[in-house]
């Protein structure tokens, strides 16, 4: 068989190697939705433009609540399945308000 000829593969080896694929793409999912988890934690806990964490919320209006409520799911789902992936804790409480802002508390 010469270099650039494709290589006839037995089931087995078939299945090994998209074990192996597959392994790696739910790691990349993994690291890459914990990486734009951290990315958002910091946009509000420690904004790099100086915000504090309710103007950065503030600037979401009625969409804050939404963001909170999809962080907190993945989060939970991440560790779920890869305990302490992320662990990010909030400093403080926030409440999502009936109309969907958020507050956060001291």
């Amino acid at each position: 068989m010469g270099i650039l000829d494709t290589p006839v593969l037995t089931l087995a080896q078939k299945q090994a190697a998209t074990k192996t694929q597959l392994r790696a793409v739910a790691r990349g999912m993994r690291d890459t939705l914990a990486k734009q988890y951290g990315t958002g934690f910091d946009l509000v806990w420690n904004n790099p433009m100086g915000l504090t964490p309710q103007e950065a919320l503030n600037a979401l209006g009625t969409d804050a609540g939404q963001l909170l409520t999809f962080a907190e799911t993945l989060k939970a789902t991440i560790n779920t399945l890869a305990p302490g992936t992320i662990t990010q804790a909030a400093p403080h409480n926030v409440t999502v308000n009936q109309d969907g802002t958020a507050t956060v508390g001291t």
